[in-house]
């Protein structure tokens, strides 16, 4: 692989998807969708469960709570909402917070560390499951109604068409 490139560049092959200034739109407006109370709390208690875990050494931060909340609003936009729900948060959480996560005890290998880090954050959500469905009843059924705030236009194609 190394020897095959012949000395050229493969990012001169590169070609954007997406303008800088659209880039820049999107991102604001995910930024801005509406987040209420009650999901970052949800956010707040999320990560915090993981700091009082006795199987893990090291919980999520409050910095990657920020995170988690951001990939949610993300999530949100794609799904065609102005709005962020529990469940937005819970399933952006293994991608926003596993690998944030240090597990206790001994582990023969980073795979096995890793796993256990995903088996303590799908019991943390299922045990918070309860809060999240009262949470989410706790949305307003007005902001069901809203429409994204991101305009496709603004997106490339192969975003439009992601399925989460």
């Amino acid at each position: 692989m190394l020897l095959a490139r012949g000395g050229s560049d493969p990012l001169t092959a590169v070609v954007p998807v997406a303008s800088r200034r659209s880039v820049v739109q999107a991102r604001q407006a995910v930024a801005g969708l509406r987040t209420e109370p009650v999901v970052a709390r949800y956010v707040v208690e999320l990560t915090r469960a993981t700091r009082r875990d006795p199987d893990l050494a090291l919980g999520a931060s409050p910095r990657a709570g920020l995170a988690l909340l951001a990939l949610a609003r993300a999530r949100a936009a794609m799904a065609g909402r102005g709005f962020v729900t529990p469940d937005d948060v819970a399933q952006m959480a293994p991608a926003a917070l596993a690998h944030r996560l240090v597990p206790a005890g001994r582990h023969a290998s980073a795979t096995q560390a890793r796993l256990a880090c995903a088996q303590v954050l799908a019991r943390l959500r299922r045990d918070l499951g309860r809060v999240r469905r009262d949470l989410a009843q706790a949305v307003s059924p007005r902001r069901r109604r809203l429409a994204v705030l991101v305009p496709a236009s603004l997106l490339p194609g192969s975003v439009r068409s992601l399925r989460l």
